[in-house]
């Protein structure tokens, strides 16, 4: 929407009907622009003065407001009701007020005025003391109407009125909307004069100021709403980390499924223990095998409750060695043992000691027992059988007792290879088709030999496709180069295994993001047979990193729009008071001077006396003000000085001794880091004032390269910086934080050091500007 009109024109408008017909303001805003209906609040936005609107938006409300009043003349008549009842801009008012009289006002507020005017401009033929004439240039390349003409009569003929005259005589010889160059107004008006309208344009101001006042608390809840929009992306924010909870919560209950499989694997103890021995996991095998219960054996040594006495030196050396191991993987040989039950009797088992080794944690070491009673059980009775027939066969020849031998030998180890291999079969298969994640094997080309369905549905493919098809189609061309090198590695021995985050092309031609594993499979004499790839599907923790990260970036500069708009407004604030408000008390304080000279009572010259020295307590206090909003020695005469100030400020007010050491390099800064580390040195100080109980402190301004370096030293307590920044993070500390924030936005950073009763030295270092630098070098 293009900017033509202030929204001052329309908030006089919508006044206007709020006033006399507030029912129709709905039916005034009507239909005005596309852009306009899809804001939360149209009337809110046309009622902000900052804002800006087009031609066709104030066009469109002067014809809703002349369909609902069927008059013709609403324009002239809102624009009159606009400055009589004084629903001009502040700054505008505040200029009619202080001239007291429509000749010296016009000129002044005509400056004003030409800096908001994009349709027209306006020219101030001649004025005298009763009379002006105005012309008003319309720009052809914007749209008008009659209404706009009507509008500004109505303004001209209501200024008198300000200062108490009857409303000014307004002709039109010439009117650019009915085929002339311009709209030219030749206006009088009546002058008076009287000590009551003395005193009423005397005691105008205060009005004015008034109103001045009700303006800056609009523009205060305006700020109140931006903050509020802070807080909805916050409440956004959360919401994503919700998400990433719940996808927790999902990766717990696949992790559970994986305990529970081992909790109830068939005739296979596993037992965990620490590298203390102590037992951290005991499954339900293990109770029934060796007859303790979970919650007797897990916190107990492994040692005491089932290693036997004559084994327990080489148990204590397997610890040493799983405690040092720095990969997953059997840490122990495996084989037969036999090993202690509750009740003191012995079990053989076959015993596998495997480590599993993770990042940030120490080792945890398993067991993995499986029960050889039933095969010893059988075997003693074979070899008992085998005794009676020897002495039944004893008159036969030995050739056929040695041949008897090998073939019974024979026979039971084949079997007991067979049964190992179709259990070993069988629970491979079973995690193989029942694990969550894609899980595959490969050739030594890279092509799939076998497929779980997780992997199947996760790549959109059947497995008779996957196994036709090329490898390299998978994966995007760019990182087709880094996993050939890692599988190339695999093959050649000198990587045992490889894993890594990518992208992976679904058949639909979709790509998601995938964590891959990649390891081989050996032969008995070490050959690689193939390879065991998993694939975990992770585009949506990848979406939600991005999201957090974006929303992150986002609210960092918000922030920092936010602070460096509420200063401006601080700034423009303080020139308003200066410039405006404080030239009205000083005349208002020379004219009461004037008064109390001519007034022939000396009740009355007492009371003036009262006005004049509330009117210099006014005048201080605004100065004051003005000083504390403007901050014009940070912005006049740079960082440096605003630091000696400061420094100066605080030695005043607090009787600490400050000193402030400067290098006398140029540090050339841009206005966001400027304001930015003043107010981080003001907090640092306050928080020296408030907190360390110091008597001294030391400010460095150095400049170190391309950076900015200010340190701020302490005599003070000093204190932990650990425990401060965990309190500050519980009880909110939004001041330090945001200042970080704002630090870390713009590439600088604050670092704190402090131990208690060493005082404390908080460090700010901000780069500086690389275009100043370039200039000044």
């Amino acid at each position: 929407m293009e900017k033509h009109h202030s929204c001052i024109n329309t908030r006089a408008i919508i006044e206007y009907f709020q006033e006399r017909m507030p029912e129709v303001v709905p039916k005034l805003i009507e239909g005005l622009d596309p852009e306009l209906e899809k804001l939360p609040d149209p009337q809110e936005f046309l009622m902000e003065t900052n804002n800006w609107v087009s031609s066709t938006v104030v066009i469109r409300m002067f014809e809703n407001a002349r369909e609902i009043t069927k008059d013709e003349e609403i324009a002239f008549k809102i624009g009159f009701d606009s400055a009589t009842r004084k629903k001009l801009g502040y700054i505008q008012r505040i200029i009619l007020l202080a001239y007291k009289n429509p000749r010296r006002s016009l000129k002044r507020v005509q400056k004003i005025n030409d800096k908001f005017n994009r349709n027209k401009r306006i020219e101030i033929v001649e004025t005298t003391r009763d009379s002006a004439v105005i012309r008003l240039h319309w720009f052809r390349n914007i749209p008008g109407v009659k209404d706009f003409c009507l509008f500004n009569k109505g303004i001209y003929t209501g200024i008198p009125t300000i200062w108490n005259l009857p409303p000014a005589i307004l002709d039109e010889p010439k009117c650019f909307f009915e085929g002339d160059d311009y709209c030219e107004y030749h206006i009088k008006w009546i002058r008076r004069f009287s000590l009551k309208d003395s005193l009423l344009n005397f005691l105008v101001p205060w009005r004015a100021l008034r109103y001045t006042i009700e303006e800056l608390e609009k523009d205060k809840e305006l700020l109140k709403r931006k903050f509020e929009e802070v807080h909805q992306l916050n409440i956004q924010l959360k919401e994503k980390l919700d998400e990433l909870l719940i996808l927790q919560e999902a990766l717990e209950k696949s992790e559970a499924k994986f305990r529970n499989l081992l909790e109830h694997l068939p005739g296979v103890a596993v037992q965990g223990y620490g590298s203390d021995g102590r037992v951290r996991y005991w499954n339900k095998a293990s109770e029934k095998i060796y007859g303790y219960t979970a919650r007797e054996a897990v916190g107990r040594n492994l040692a005491d409750l089932i290693i036997p006495p004559e084994f327990k030196p080489a148990f204590a050396k397997g610890l040493a060695i799983g405690a040092q191991a720095k990969k997953s993987g059997e840490f122990m040989p495996s084989g037969e043992r036999i090993l202690l039950t509750k009740d003191g009797s012995r079990v053989p088992v076959y015993s596998i000691h495997t480590v599993v080794c993770l990042e940030g944690s120490e080792p945890l070491m398993f067991c993995i027992d499986v029960d050889l009673s039933e095969r010893k059980r059988v075997e003693e009775e074979l070899r008992r059988y085998r005794d009676h027939l020897e002495k039944l066969v004893e008159e036969r020849t030995a050739e056929l007792t040695r041949v008897n031998r090998q073939l019974q030998a024979e026979i039971l180890e084949r079997r007991r290879t067979e049964e190992a291999l179709r259990e070993s079969e069988v629970r491979f298969r079973t995690i193989f088709e029942g694990a969550p994640i894609g899980i595959g094997l490969w050739d030594l080309e890279g092509k799939f030999l076998e497929g779980n369905p997780a992997l199947t549905e996760m790549l959109g493919y059947s497995l008779e496709e996957l196994r036709e098809l090329d490898p390299e189609q998978l994966s995007p061309p760019e990182e087709l180069p880094a996993r050939q090198v890692l599988f190339e590695e695999i093959l050649s021995g000198r990587r045992e295994f490889f894993e890594r985050e990518g992208r992976c092309r679904r058949k639909d031609g979709s790509l998601l993001w995938v964590w891959v594993h990649v390891s081989p499979i050996k032969g008995p004499t070490g050959e690689i047979l193939f390879a065991l790839v998993m694939f975990k599907d992770i585009t949506r923790e990848k979406q939600v990193q991005a999201e957090i990260s974006e929303y992150q970036e986002r609210l960092r500069s918000l922030a920092s729009e936010l602070s460096l708009t509420e200063e401006r407004e601080r700034r423009r604030l303080a020139a308003d008071l200066h410039d405006h408000i404080g030239q009205i008390l000083a005349m208002a304080q020379i004219k009461l001077g004037e008064l109390s000279q001519e007034a022939a009572s000396p009740g009355l010259r007492t009371t003036v006396g009262e006005i004049r020295e509330f009117i210099g307590q006014a005048i201080r206090y605004t100065r004051s003000l003005t000083f504390e909003l403007g901050l014009p020695v940070l912005y006049d005469l740079g960082l440096e000085a605003a630091v000696e100030w400061l420094a100066e400020q605080f030695q005043e007010q607090y009787g600490l001794e400050i000193r402030v050491h400067r290098d006398g390099l140029p540090k050339p800064l841009g206005e966001a880091a400027n304001l930015l580390i003043f107010r981080l040195l003001r907090e640092l100080l306050t928080n020296v004032v408030k907190h360390a109980q110091a008597t001294a402190v030391e400010i460095t301004v150095s400049r170190d390269g391309d950076f900015l370096s200010i340190g701020v030293a302490d005599n003070g307590l000093g204190f932990n910086p650990a425990e401060i920044g965990i309190r500050a993070g519980r009880t909110g500390g939004y001041g330090l934080f945001s200042i970080r924030e704002r630090l870390n936005h713009l590439g600088g950073y604050l670092e704190i050091s402090s131990a208690p009763g060493r005082g404390t030295v908080a460090t700010i270092v901000v780069p500086l500007d690389k275009k100043e630098i370039l200039l000044s070098n």
